[in-house]
């Protein structure tokens, strides 16, 4: 996933009618996808043009006017609120970074598709409080869209996140973004977005909440999106520590003199230090680091002046309040490479 403009499968659109939420159009239909440009990471906020759209079955075409959101507690009692009964309930601004998870059939391989928006909306907390039976263990949020992704054909998108993470006072219900209601490419008329947890669990056209005792069984929760390095499925939800440098860009070519170091990092847990090398991991030495906002991404700052005109690898590497740190090996976060010429 290198490309900045939209790419989609060539799949015909497809419509029908939703119990609960009306006509809804895929279109386009199947696979899409936009990454953020390079030159858009600059912006502490991304702009929502700009902002990646991984969605597995395509965008989903919503009406506002018949858009309810079902409310389904322990024991099966459903209720549904309207998208104006929605905009009605307190609502929280809450500034995170969404990193995709990657390709859930080569989970290893490193992408560090980011961006990072204002997002606003009820939190997730306030509509659970309003069922009657809470105790469960797992929130599932369903979306809309459908298709085949993977060799599989779904007629819905389903996620899970444990009941702990749903009462977090920052996970929203969203129906803006960046000051603006919500666009189709990102959700409209309503997602989740789940700070600090990977992109996957931020489900847009989001038509239903319920609670369970179990996981889904959905393919999006068994076959994929799920570390299996331990021996058994692990759920790929918390976002691991990670960081990416924007500047200086891969095989720039530099002057001989100071150079700035520009990047940003990010994940579930703060970041604490980021450090750079440029002899291959032998030394290393501290970025300044901006604190974090919110769920934000964090801005970490250096300037390093080349002894001798030569081609040099900057690494860089962040680590998190946890104690958590990039894996030099093959792994979603690994340490990021990045090599420039200094003439």
């Amino acid at each position: 996933m290198t490309q900045s403009s939209p790419t989609a499968a060539d799949v015909s659109p497809s419509s029908r009618h939703i119990e609960g939420v009306g006509p809804v159009r895929m279109d386009p239909a199947g696979l899409y996808m936009s990454v953020t440009p390079e030159a858009a990471l600059a912006s502490p906020v991304t702009a929502t043009e700009r902002h990646f759209v991984l969605a597995h079955h395509g965008v989903a075409r919503c009406s506002a006017q018949t858009w309810t959101l079902g409310l389904v507690d322990r024991a099966g009692n459903k209720t549904r609120l309207s998208l104006q009964e929605i905009k009605t309930l307190p609502a929280r601004e809450v500034s995170a970074v969404i990193e995709c998870a990657g390709n859930p059939e080569d989970p290893d391989k490193p992408l560090r598709v980011v961006s990072n928006a204002v997002w606003r909306g009820p939190s997730l907390r306030s509509l659970l409080e309003r069922m009657v039976e809470r105790k469960a263990r797992y929130v599932w949020s369903v979306g809309v869209d459908w298709g085949a992704y993977a060799g599989e054909t779904t007629n819905e998108y389903v996620k899970d996140m444990p009941m702990t993470k749903a009462m977090d006072e920052e996970v929203i219900v969203a129906y803006e973004m960046n000051g603006a209601p919500l666009t189709p490419e990102h959700g409209f008329p309503l997602r989740l977005v789940v700070p600090g947890y990977y992109g996957t669990n931020s489900v847009k056209w989001l038509a239903t909440i319920s609670l369970h005792d179990q996981r889904p069984a959905s393919l999006f929760t068994t076959r994929l999106y799920n570390d299996w390095r331990s021996g058994e499925a692990v759920p790929v939800w918390e976002v691991a520590v990670n960081s990416r440098l924007l500047a200086p860009a891969a095989g720039a070519s530099l002057p001989l003199g100071e150079i700035d170091i520009l990047g940003r990092a990010w994940g579930h847990a703060e970041v604490q230090t980021v450090e750079l090398s440029v002899d291959g991991g032998t030394s290393w030495f501290a970025a300044e680091l901006e604190p974090r906002a919110g769920y934000a991404w964090q801005t970490f700052r250096a300037r390093w002046t080349p002894r001798a005109a030569s081609r040099y690898e900057i690494a860089v590497r962040a680590r998190d309040i946890e104690g958590c740190v990039q894996p030099d090996g093959l792994h979603i976060n690994q340490i990021q490479r990045v090599s420039v010429v200094v003439e």
